[in-house]
């Protein structure tokens, strides 16, 4: 067995690609020889090494899924694969084949993915972005991604929640970033695999812009109370009647001022919107209390509405950044920015929502330019996407 595991891998490979059966014979043995390989043996590094690059190697010869499944989902193997992602030395091209392969397996059948799932914890990882490998680098997010799309929706939000905490987010922006930016066309798969990070991340919001607001919803009726009271109840207290409730409520931009809950019965955007203008009033006060002020206090006409053009702002930025769309197969486009924040999504309401006012504002547009404000908007948008890409060719 290991005799034949050291063959040069290109002789290898060509030696098993005159039949699919040949492939399987030599691959259902190099599997066996893993397997034999518990984590308290004494391991060849060399012999393993080439081992698992030969099973990539192999691997990509063999076209059929059931073939792939047949071959791969045997629970000890798994556990093989996995144990190579945590072990110190030098190592790295067998961790490199061996984040491939566990890829291969997450995307081709489900009865290894909950022992993957447990076997390779995320924070691990996580740490292998950091690795001065590239190769390493883009196996690991490739993993990341693969369990992004095999996760349940509890286990996904779970796993988004971490990327996106700074202890994730720093080797994305110090290494994956960085690799993604190379050229000669090697940071191209980094864009792809940063596309689909982007994707999984952005579509955490996708519940909640199909949400509704419920009349039992207390935390969504309080986050529009205070709203209301941040940017009105700033002096003395004086007690206010449903009817001086009613006035600030139009002065914020509600298109049902008695009821301000009824602006969030449409989805999309849903209770998103009413999350995002919370975000944005508790995080950017001086912004907001701006926002409110200058078009609260106008008497010609020419003011914005914070509320109404906030839920279309939401709305539009679901569609331009495709929100609960497939996944595109071979996209490259990301922005930075997103990796950057535990919000992204609220960050870029934050960001777009000023330059909303700042149009609405250069415009002199009146509710009956809504649509044209927001046709400007929209473009305005775009082109910060069409900038940021430019930037990194």
């Amino acid at each position: 067995g290991v005799q034949t595991c050291a063959l040069p891998i290109s002789d290898l490979a060509s030696s098993a690609l005159a039949k699919d059966a040949s492939t399987l014979i030599l691959l259902r043995s190099l599997r066996a020889w893993l397997s034999s390989r518990g984590s308290g043996s004494t391991f060849l590094i060399s012999v393993t090494i080439l081992v698992v690059e030969s099973m990539c190697a192999l691997l990509d010869h063999l076209v059929e899924a059931e073939q792939v499944r047949e071959l791969l989902v045997q629970q000890d193997f798994v556990k093989q694969l996995a144990d190579l992602t945590t072990r110190e030395g030098d190592f790295s091209l067998a961790l490199h084949c061996s984040l491939n392969l566990l890829s291969t397996l997450v995307r081709e059948s489900e009865l290894p993915r909950a022992i993957i799932d447990r076997e390779v914890a995320l924070p691990n990882l996580i740490s292998l972005l950091a690795s001065t490998d590239h190769r390493i680098q883009l196996a690991a997010v490739g993993l990341i991604n693969s369990l992004l799309a095999a996760a349940t929706p509890g286990r996904k939000v779970d796993m988004v929640r971490c990327l996106q905490e700074r202890p994730a987010r720093t080797p994305i922006i110090d290494h994956l970033l960085v690799s993604a930016g190379r050229e000669c066309g090697r940071g191209e798969a980094m864009e792809h695999q940063l596309y689909l990070l982007q994707h999984h991340m952005l579509g955490q919001v996708y519940a909640r812009l199909h949400t509704k607001i419920e009349p039992q919803d207390s935390a969504a009726l309080n986050k529009i109370k205070e709203l209301r009271a941040t940017a009105f109840d700033t002096g003395s207290p004086t007690i206010k009647n449903n009817t001086r409730y009613a006035q600030d409520h139009t002065k914020l931009g509600f298109d049902h001022p008695k009821d301000p809950s009824l602006d969030f019965l449409v989805t999309p955007p849903g209770i998103l919107a009413l999350d995002c203008m919370d975000y944005f009033a508790k995080t950017r006060h001086e912004q907001f209390m701006k926002v409110v002020l200058e078009n609260s206090c106008r008497s010609d006409n020419h003011e914005c509405p914070f509320a109404a053009s906030s839920i279309e702002l939401v709305r539009q930025l679901a569609s331009i950044l495709a929100i609960g769309q497939p996944e595109e197969p071979n996209c490259k486009v990301f922005h930075e920015m997103f990796f950057k924040s535990e919000h992204p999504f609220e960050e870029f309401f934050c960001y777009c929502v000023v330059l909303l006012n700042k149009t609405w504002r250069d415009m002199r547009a009146t509710r009956e330019d809504f649509r044209k404000v927001f046709d400007v908007v929209g473009e305005q948008i775009r082109e910060i996407g069409r900038a940021s890409c430019r930037e990194r060719v």
